[in-house]
């Protein structure tokens, strides 16, 4: 499996990445930490793809199509694979009695499903986070874009072989336009 390398510090990052999304997950409960994570790890994510971005404008080849996948994968997912199609979800002020609690997020409409299904989500598991089902679901969509912008590297690295092996096949005059037999006549 020569085509699966990966180096270290790639599998140093993708252990950060994960153990943020862990550590995130395990605090959904908690209202001050779990949005903080929630956070954290949304904005590692749209960290690596701006990272790939850059990285596809930069690199050639091989490595260019892995980056060139990866970035436009994760980014349409980003902005059109989240339930509001409109990116991330935002947070609004909830105003009560002149004050502002910044706690409230624009439910998607499947957590308001599950959450009619669930009759009291923080009293059926014990939690003390009116918006755990909100966390939950916004981790997920981070795990998502990611996992949609490996398969998109996956794609790219897939078309950029395809490519050489048809330049091996046909030649490069026959690619340009120009067939082989003519290709060396003056």
């Amino acid at each position: 499996m020569r085509w699966l390398r990966f180096s270290i510090a790639s599998l140093m990052a993708f252990i950060v990445y994960a153990a943020l999304g862990f550590a995130a997950l395990a605090n959904v409960d908690d209202p001050w930490y779990g949005r903080v994570l929630d956070d954290t790890f949304f904005m590692a994510t749209i960290f690596l793809l701006a990272t790939a971005t850059v990285l596809a404008a930069i690199r050639r080849g091989h490595l260019q199509a892995i980056w060139v996948g990866f970035a436009v994968f994760g980014w349409a997912h980003l902005n059109y694979g989240w339930p509001d199609s409109g990116g991330s979800p935002g947070r609004a002020g909830v105003v009560t009695s002149a004050r502002v609690a910044g706690t409230y997020r624009p439910r998607f409409p499947h957590t308001t499903l599950t959450g009619w299904v669930i009759p009291d989500p923080t009293t059926a598991a014990g939690s003390s986070n009116p918006l755990k089902l909100d966390y939950t679901w916004h981790i997920l969509q981070s795990t998502v874009t990611m996992v949609t912008a490996l398969i998109g590297a996956l794609v790219g690295s897939l078309l950029w072989k395809r490519g050489e092996r048809l330049k091996g096949l046909c030649g490069e005059a026959s690619i340009r336009g120009v067939t082989a037999a003519t290709a060396h006549l003056p």
